[in-house]
């Protein structure tokens, strides 16, 4: 498999691996949006965390990033560079046995 690039860019968005520079504003993000996602996103049970306990959040996507199990990427603007949101790319085959495949 080639490598998963830390890096997607289309024509109005950028997706980027997440970086501990990255900590503050996703911490800004989450907490005006709190009361929103709550009922939606399961971590979000979770919050509001301080921004270390993000920082620390952040540092394991990269790390399950590098270990090629999951990529969670920050969504930016690519006119502003502002994160927008997240979205996450699941290997599927890893889920399922070889023998098998999975049923819509």
């Amino acid at each position: 498999m080639k490598p998963v690039p830390t890096e997607l860019t289309t024509t109005r968005l950028r997706l980027t691996c997440w970086q501990a520079d990255d900590a503050a504003a996703l911490r800004a993000l989450l907490d005006r949006c709190d009361a929103h996602l709550r009922p939606w996103i399961p971590f979000m049970q979770h919050e509001p965390r301080t921004l270390d306990q993000t920082r620390e959040g952040l540092a394991s996507c990269r790390a399950s990033f590098a270990a090629n199990e999951h990529y969670r990427f920050a969504i930016r603007e690519l006119a502003t560079d502002a994160i927008i949101g997240e979205t996450v790319m699941l290997l599927v085959f890893t889920c399922y046995p070889a023998n098998q495949t999975p049923t819509p």
